[in-house]
C-alpha cells in the first residue's frame, strides 16, 4: 500500500487538518492481504515499556496516538487471532505526527506465542504451567484493553438494565428490588477506585457510621501494574472448552481486604468470557455471599463490551445467640447491584442483542383469584404470544428484558378477543409476572366508561373487530365503519302498535383497521358495515345474546364488489288515510325486505345497480307491484301509494301493529312473547359524542349518539 493511501485512509477518520500539530503516530493496521483489520489494541511504549498511549483500531482498521513528551517509542500490537507486533523503535520530534502501516499475520491461538512482561508467581510452579498462565492473563489484558478503549470512545448507544435486589441471606428469594432501563453512550459498567487508591487502602471499607463500602475492581484496575503486584497467579481448574486461572493477594497483602477469583478464556480461541471474584481478608461473616463477576463479548468489528456485571455484598445484623443470650453478628440479608446490556447499536447497525429469555407467569381473575384458562398472553407490538393453561400459567420465548406491556385478551365469547393491556417490567427468565385480569363486565365498563355499558337493556354491548383493506388500493382513505339497526318501541292506548326508530353509530377505524363501537343493543338484528370513499366491505348481520358484552366483527374493503346505494321509501294510503305502518316492501330478486314505521317510512340497504321489481303488501290494501331503475350509487327515496279496499278480516289491525304473517325477531324464546317486525337496517349520520344512543318519541328519526372511537 502506498503511504499516499495510507495517509489519505488515516486523515480521512482523523481530520488532519485539526491535529496538524500533534504530537504522535497515525495509520493504519492490515492483514497480510491488505484488509483492514478493526479491533487492535495498538499500544504506544516508552523505553522503559511503559504505555504512554493506546487506541483501538475502527472498522478502516485506523488508530491514532498522542504523547505528550517528545522521545523514543515504539508500537505493539495485541488483537486475539494474531500473532502480536512490536515495532521498530522510532523518534517522536516536538509537534511530529508521524504515520504508520502495521501488517499482522493470522494466527491460530497457541499458548507459547504470547507473553507479559511483569510476572509474579507466588507459589513454585513449572516452567510449562508458568508459561500457559501468564499466556492466558496475556489474553485477557487484550480483551480488558479493548473494553476499556470501547468505553472511553463513547461511540456505542447502548441500553442496559440496572438493578438492586435485595435477597434473603441464602440467596433463595428476591425481597424487594428497583429497576431502572438506560439508553446512553456505553460506559464503565461501574466507577471504581483507582488503582492506587485499592493497592493502598484495599477494596472494602468501614465509614464512621458503621457502614461498609465494597469496591469492585474497574478495567482500569484489572490493568494496572498494581494489580499484577499485588496478586498471585496460577492455573485453575479447566474445561474441555474453557480454561481458568486464578489470582489471589499475596502474603504482603494479608491485612488488607482484597479479592481472590477466576479469569476464564475459552479454550479454542482465549476470547476472555468472564471474570468472578470474591472479598477476602475480612471477618469470616463480613465475607459470606460477598462477592462479584463480569462478562465479556466481543463484537464482530473486533470491539468488546461487558453484557453482564453484579457485586453481591452482604447486609449484617445483631441475632440473639445460643448462648446466654447473646447478640451476634450474623448476615441479615444480600444486596446485589448490577446491570444487563439489552442491545448494542453503533450508527444505527446493531452490533449485539441479548440472548431472548423466556416470560412466565400466572393469569388470574381479579375478582375471584381463581386461574383464567385459554387466556391469551402477547407482548405488545410483537408477535410473540402465549396461551394459558388449567392452571393459568403460560410461557412466552424469544423475549428480551424490558420494560414493556403485555395483552391480554380473555377468553370465550364473553370478552370477543378484547385485550387488557398490563405493564410490565421483564429482566431475567427467573422472574415469572402475575396478571390479574378484569371480569368481561368490568372490561367493558372500562373501554366506554360507562357503568350502564354492561346493563342488559339497549347500548349494553360493543362491538370489536378489524377492517382488510389488503384488497383495496392503498390510497383508499378513512376507513368508516357503522352499525344500524332499528329500534322499536310500543306506543298506543287501544292497541299496541309499534314504533319503529332507525338508529345508527359510527367510528373511523385506526391505521391497522381495528375498530370499536360502543352501546350496541343485544337482542337486537345489527348491521355492520365499512366504507373507504367508493370501495364497500359486504355487510355483516349479528345478534348478540343479552348474557355477552363483546362481538366481533371482521370486515373486507373490496374493490371488486359492485356498487350499491339505499333505497328509502315512504308508503302512504290514497285519499286521506295517510302514512301506512306495517306495509311489507320487498326487492324479492335482491332477498331485500322490511316494515314501514308508523310514519309509513323505511330503508333498505345494499341494493346493487340496475332495474328490480319492487313490491309493497299490506292488510286493508291492494297490492302493489312495480319496477325501479337504480343508475347510479345514490341515495334513492320513493313515495309509495297503496289503494285501500275492503277486506274479508272481520278485526282490523290497530294502526302501527305487525302484518300476521310478518316474521317475528326471537320468536323461539317463547310463545308469550309479542311478536316484533323484521329488522329494519338504517344508516344515519352520528353525533361526535360518546354516550348512548336514545331516540324520543316525538323525533323517531333522532341521529343516534357516537361510537367510542379507538
Amino acid at each position: 500500500m502506498s503511504i499516499r493511501r495510507l495517509q489519505a485512509i488515516a486523515c480521512t477518520w482523523l481530520l488532519c487538518g485539526q491535529v496538524a500539530n500533534a504530537q504522535g503516530v497515525q495509520g493504519v493496521v492490515l492483514s497480510r492481504r491488505e484488509t483492514p483489520v478493526s479491533g487492535v489494541v495498538v499500544l504506544l511504549l516508552d523505553t522503559g515499556s511503559v504505555i504512554t498511549a493506546r487506541a483501538l483500531t475502527d472498522e478502516r482498521g485506523a488508530f491514532r496516538l498522542v504523547t505528550r513528551q517528545p522521545g523514543v517509542y515504539r508500537l505493539r500490537t495485541l488483537r486475539i487471532g494474531y500473532t502480536p507486533v512490536a515495532s521498530e523503535a522510532f523518534t517522536l520530534d516536538a509537534g511530529g505526527l508521524r504515520t504508520e502501516q502495521v501488517i499482522l499475520a493470522e494466527l491460530p491461538y497457541s499458548m507459547g506465542t504470547t507473553r507479559v512482561e511483569s510476572r509474579r508467581v507466588c507459589r513454585p510452579t513449572s516452567p510449562e504451567s508458568l508459561a500457559v498462565v501468564f499466556a492466558l492473563w496475556e489474553q485477557a489484558r487484550t480483551a480488558l484493553h479493548a473494553a476499556e478503549l470501547t468505553a472511553s470512545a463513547g461511540r456505542l448507544d447502548a441500553t442496559t438494565l440496572r438493578y438492586a435486589r435485595l435477597f434473603r441471606r441464602d440467596m433463595s428469594t428476591v425481597v424487594a428490588q428497583a429497576n431502572e432501563f438506560r439508553t446512553a453512550s456505553a460506559g464503565a459498567p461501574w466507577q471504581s477506585f483507582v488503582p492506587d487508591t485499592l493497592h493502598a487502602r484495599g477494596y472494602v471499607r468501614t465509614g464512621a457510621d458503621d457502614s461498609v463500602t465494597y469496591a469492585a475492581p474497574g478495567l482500569d484496575a484489572l490493568l494496572s501494574d498494581a494489580f499484577l503486584a499485588d496478586h498471585c497467579f496460577s492455573l485453575a481448574s479447566a474445561s474441555d472448552d474453557e480454561m481458568r486461572i486464578a489470582f489471589e493477594p499475596s502474603s504482603d497483602r494479608a491485612r488488607v481486604p482484597e479479592i481472590a477469583g477466576t479469569v476464564a478464556l475459552g479454550r479454542a480461541t482465549a476470547d476472555l468470557r468472564r471474570i468472578d471474584f470474591r472479598y477476602v481478608n475480612l471477618p469470616a461473616v463480613q465475607m459470606t455471599q460477598a462477592g462479584g463477576g463480569v462478562t465479556f463479548a466481543r463484537l464482530r468489528d473486533g470491539s468488546w463490551i461487558i453484557p453482564r456485571w453484579d457485586v453481591r455484598m452482604p447486609v449484617l445484623g445483631l441475632f440473639r445467640g445460643a448462648a446466654h443470650g447473646a447478640r451476634e453478628l450474623r448476615v441479615a440479608r444480600v444486596r446485589v447491584e448490577g446491570g444487563e446490556l439489552v442491545a448494542a447499536v453503533r450508527d444505527g447497525d446493531t452490533l449485539w442483542r441479548h440472548p431472548p429469555l423466556v416470560l412466565s407467569g400466572r393469569v388470574l381473575d381479579s375478582a375471584s383469584g381463581a386461574p383464567v384458562a385459554g387466556a391469551r398472553v402477547s407482548v405488545s407490538g410483537s408477535k410473540l404470544l402465549g396461551e394459558t393453561g388449567r392452571d393459568g400459567t403460560f410461557r412466552i420465548a424469544g423475549v428480551l428484558p424490558g420494560a414493556f406491556g403485555l395483552e391480554v385478551r380473555g377468553p370465550g365469547r364473553e370478552y370477543a378477543g378484547m385485550a387488557v393491556a398490563i405493564p410490565v417490567t421483564f429482566t431475567d427468565s427467573a422472574s415469572r409476572v402475575e396478571l390479574r385480569i378484569p371480569t368481561a363486565r368490568q372490561v367493558a365498563g372500562a373501554v366506554c366508561n360507562l357503568e350502564r355499558l354492561v346493563t342488559p337493556v339497549s347500548g349494553g354491548a360493543i362491538v370489536t373487530g378489524h377492517v382488510d383493506a389488503s384488497l383495496s388500493p392503498a390510497s383508499h382513505g378513512p376507513v368508516t365503519v357503522v352499525a344500524e339497526w332499528n329500534e322499536y318501541r310500543y306506543a298506543g292506548v287501544a292497541g299496541i302498535s309499534y314504533e319503529s326508530v332507525p338508529m345508527s353509530l359510527e367510528t373511523v377505524a385506526d391505521a391497522a383497521g381495528d375498530f370499536r363501537i360502543c352501546f350496541v343493543p343485544t337482542e337486537t338484528a345489527v348491521l355492520v358495515h365499512a366504507t373507504a370513499g367508493d370501495i364497500r366491505a359486504r355487510d355483516a348481520r349479528i345478534l348478540i345474546p343479552p348474557e355477552l358484552h363483546f362481538a366481533r366483527v371482521d370486515l373486507t374493503l373490496d374493490s371488486n364488489l359492485e356498487p350499491g346505494t339505499s333505497l328509502s321509501a315512504v308508503v302512504v294510503g290514497d285519499s286521506t288515510v295517510g302514512p301506512v305502518s306495517g306495509a311489507e316492501v320487498a326487492l324479492p330478486e335482491l332477498s331485500l325486505f322490511g316494515a314501514t314505521d308508523d310514519r309509513g317510512a323505511l330503508r333498505l340497504t345494499e341494493v346493487a345497480l340496475g332495474a328490480h321489481k319492487l313490491t309493497v303488501r299490506r292488510a286493508g290494501f291492494a297490492p302493489l307491484d312495480t319496477t325501479i331503475v337504480i343508475e347510479k350509487a345514490t341515495p334513492v327515496q320513493v313515495r309509495l301509494v297503496l289503494r285501500a279496499q275492503a277486506t274479508d278480516a272481520t278485526v282490523t289491525p290497530p294502526k302501527g301493529a305487525a302484518p300476521v304473517d310478518s316474521p317475528g325477531v326471537n320468536e323461539s324464546r317463547g310463545a308469550s312473547r309479542t311478536p316484533r317486525p323484521p329488522p329494519l337496517p338504517t344508516r344515519e349520520t352520528a353525533s361526535p359524542e360518546c354516550s348512548p344512543p336514545s331516540a324520543p318519541l316525538e323525533a323517531p328519526r333522532a341521529r343516534a349518539a357516537a361510537a367510542c372511537a379507538r
